[in-house]
């Protein structure tokens, strides 16, 4: 009876380690792919997050010419500088979708640093840039003088924007460890930041832009 004890004994010590083994193995495998799906959503957010900054750039400088191309028109029954204006609309307002999530994407990953960022750029693309361009666009008759202005301070913002974006690192597309590092906020807050400067000093009431 004691040698049966002993037998099974004996073999039930290396069936354990090897369910031991085999769990343990179980384990690490499973780690290892939530690890691999961690980093490829990682990967994604980051390209997501490069992709709407660089559309970011390439509107505000667009939108920066476009301004320009307003202000060097002069008509004498401002048909050309109002069409213009219409259409700079409408491409802001196509494109300004960028902007806006990537600066609320800022706001909730920064977890309080950059509070207000997304109301700021909804609020400068839909309230201080669009409206104004709209407004114009739909206007009658020759530009006034303060319709000019109007202009000529978008032109501005949309320059200091466009400074503003490029200081955001755009060397490292295609580089997994940098997109990684984008999705977890290294790197482009800072960049962010500015951003939300420059569109929280445009779109406040008190600038001295017409209504």
């Amino acid at each position: 009876m004691k040698q049966q004890e002993k037998g099974k004994r004996s073999i039930a010590l290396p069936v354990t380690l090897i369910l031991l083994v085999m769990s343990l193995m179980g384990n690490v495998l499973l780690l290892t792919k939530n690890i691999n799906i961690n980093q490829t959503n990682a990967v994604e957010e980051g390209g997501v997050i490069l992709d709407r900054a660089k559309r970011s750039l390439e509107l505000a400088q667009y939108m920066e010419g476009q301004m320009m191309e307003v202000r060097e028109l002069s008509t004498s029954d401002g048909t050309a500088e109002r069409l213009a204006a219409r259409y700079a609309a409408s491409s802001l307002q196509r494109g300004g979708s960028s902007l806006k999530e990537l600066m609320a994407t800022a706001e909730l990953q920064a977890a309080g640093a950059l509070e207000g960022a997304g109301a700021a750029a909804e609020a400068y693309v839909d309230s201080f840039a669009y409206e104004r361009l709209t407004g114009i666009g739909n206007g009658a008759g020759a530009l006034d003088d303060s319709e000019r202005k109007t202009i000529e301070q978008l032109q501005q913002s949309f320059s200091e924007l466009a400074g503003a974006l490029s200081a955001f690192s755009f060397a490292g597309e295609g580089n997994k460890s940098f997109m990684i590092r984008l999705s977890a906020g290294h790197g482009w807050h800072e960049v962010a930041g500015s951003v939300q400067a420059v569109m929280r000093q445009y779109a406040s009431n008190d600038h001295g832009l017409i209504a």
